[in-house]
């Protein structure tokens, strides 16, 4: 129900690697709701690694590196990791943890302002130098301005689970009629049946999004109403 946005990120990295020759498995605590975002992927797998550390360490036992991007697991788990392999890379956004030796990597704009310790055998990549981008939005041709507001784009997140792409399109239906308006939303959108009962010619709802057609959306949109994440550094792009 959560975490859409760390796996878009994780599989940027992914990407990136590939065009190394690096052919890296990422092992997702999900299930098949995230199937659209792995088309045309081979090496993933379904676990719960959080709570089924045994099968995490067989899995990882012959990687030189291992990612981490998490918000559920523990500082054990990251020590671990860390005694385990070459070298641990951490993804982190709120310094949630005292990281163990290894990278901990923030792409967030404000992340040299959260104060990290300073400990030994511990790198810090910081600042929106390190964002991650998909390939898609590696090249982005100049954004056309348009001098009106006519198209806006809703997407806030996988999930969305506190329903405000429904009351967010509502607002704007009701109080700004002549804009088109596009959502994007998850499988998991808690509202999506009810999406059947505003959509006209100046709403339209996509569910699970590609990159491509994100890309697109984002491209035609005159201005976009985000839940910030990872959709941010795309928008930020594009």
């Amino acid at each position: 129900d959560v975490g859409f946005g760390h796996l878009t990120r994780c599989l940027s990295l992914e990407q990136a690697l590939r065009r190394r020759r690096i052919n890296p498995v990422i092992i997702i605590n999900g299930d098949e709701s995230v199937l659209p975002a792995l088309e045309g992927k081979k090496n993933y797998i379904f676990l719960n690694w959080v709570d089924q550390e045994q099968q995490l360490f067989r899995h990882i036992a012959a990687a030189d590196l291992v990612i981490v991007d998490s918000y559920l697991a523990n500082e054990a788990i990251y020590e671990a990791i860390a005694h385990s392999v070459r070298l641990g890379v951490y993804l982190d956004d709120n310094r949630r943890l005292h990281y163990p030796r290894g990278v901990v990597l923030n792409a967030g704009v404000h992340a040299s302002e959260l104060r990290y310790p300073r400990t030994r055998g511990v790198e810090y990549l910081l600042g929106a130098e390190y964002a991650f981008l998909r390939d898609e939005f590696r090249r982005v041709h100049p954004k056309n301005i348009r001098p009106s507001i006519r198209k806006v784009l809703i997407t806030l997140g996988g999930s969305d689970s506190q329903s405000l792409t429904l009351k967010s399109l509502r607002i704007l239906d009701r109080r700004y009629p002549p804009l088109r308006k596009h959502a994007v939303v998850g499988r998991l959108s808690p509202e999506l049946a009810a999406f059947g009962n505003i959509i006209g010619h100046r709403v339209k709802i996509t569910v699970n999004a590609s990159a491509v057609t994100m890309k697109r959306l984002m491209v035609d949109a005159d201005f976009a109403v985000s839940a910030a994440g990872q959709t941010l550094i795309e928008l930020a792009r594009v």
